[in-house]
């Protein structure tokens, strides 16, 4: 891990896709691979919306899971 010295200025507008970078990555991890619900065949386990980011679990073990990332 590296120290954070100074973060994003609030209206950054390089924020939002830097957020989405990073959460990209997260969700990338193989525990996201397998919770979450299944609709039409595909298994969605989080939305993502300019800088909100939803986890979607079927019991609150599998979103503590998921925060735990």
């Amino acid at each position: 891990m590296c120290e954070i010295k100074k973060g994003a200025r609030q209206g950054c507008p390089l924020f939002p896709r830097l957020f989405n970078v990073r959460a990209e990555e997260i969700t990338k991890h193989r525990v996201f691979q397998r919770l979450g619900f299944k609709i039409g065949g595909e298994r969605i386990s989080d939305v993502c919306y300019a800088d909100d980011h939803v986890l979607i679990a079927g019991t609150p073990n599998q979103l503590q899971i998921m925060m735990n990332v």
